[in-house]
């Protein structure tokens, strides 16, 4: 991120806008009990970590812009909707283990 930083600056000397669009699901559904601790790690430290990292690699070439803006697309992968039958049904139907 420091190299695309560099490369912003050397180009341009600022940036109008910056774009976080970066999201992945880990693969196929998975339910919050069920899911590999490494896989929601990759999850988490690219949704969320990358995002922060992204903006602090950056932080004085959107100030040199006259309108600056940084944007975040989210998606539907934050959608527990999309991601599972439903979230209420989820809700409704988890339960911790040994208890029935």
């Amino acid at each position: 991120m420091t190299e695309a930083a560099r490369l912003v600056e050397d180009t341009a000397g600022a940036l109008d806008v910056l774009v976080d669009n970066a999201g992945i699901t880990g693969g196929v559904r998975q339910l919050p009990t069920t899911v590999d601790p490494e896989t929601l790690r990759t999850v988490v430290e690219t949704n969320v970590i990358g995002v922060i990292r992204v903006t602090d690699a950056m932080p004085a070439l959107p100030r040199r812009s006259p309108a600056p803006r940084i944007v975040t697309m989210p998606s539907g992968v934050g959608s527990l909707t999309r991601q599972t039958t439903s979230a209420a049904t989820q809700a409704r139907s988890f339960r911790p283990p040994g208890v029935s």
